[in-house]
């Protein structure tokens, strides 16, 4: 069975709660990564979660993680996030959260897919350099300007022989 489910076992004519019951399973794009983030309400001899991902719905392929609990045997639930780091823009990536009791029974939940986006490409729709405005230059620019030019024809009547 997939989803966000309780699951409990049969002996007899009462049912024994297995070791997780979810609140809550999700994934989402956040910035270049995919968050996974899920909520117990308690963890009754829970050791963990395994985290898988694949990028097909059809069955867990690669193991991210075991994330271990955080009360373990506890009654009480928890809030859990990991940030998968590893993901390409423009695929769509399903992912499954199993949880393992202290005997080793696992639970498999899910999956849960998110599609992660391709980056805004960034363009410069016009690039030019201004030219400084007449009015906008400093005042004492045209009267350096001035005093080059006088010096220039200083130096070229001394080499004439004018001076």
């Amino acid at each position: 069975s997939q989803g966000n489910e309780r699951w409990a076992g049969h002996i007899g004519p009462q049912e024994i709660p297995t070791a997780v019951t979810l609140a809550d399973f999700a994934a989402a794009v956040s910035g270049d990564s995919v968050e996974i983030t899920w909520q117990t309400v308690s963890e009754l001899d829970n050791t963990g979660f395994n985290l898988y991902r694949s990028q097909s719905p059809a069955a867990p392929d690669i193991l991210l993680a075991f994330v271990p609990s955080q009360a373990p045997g506890s009654a009480q639930g928890f809030d859990y996030t990991y940030r998968d780091a590893d993901v390409v823009g423009g695929e769509t990536y399903w992912y499954w959260l199993e949880d393992v009791d202290v005997s080793g029974v696992a639970t498999l939940h899910g999956p849960v897919s998110v599609a992660v986006g391709i980056p805004a490409a960034v363009t410069l729709a016009s690039l030019q350099a201004d030219p400084i405005p007449a009015h906008n230059l400093p005042l004492w620019l045209p009267v350096a300007f001035l005093v080059l030019l006088g010096g220039l024809a200083v130096l070229r009547r001394r080499r004439r022989g004018y001076l």
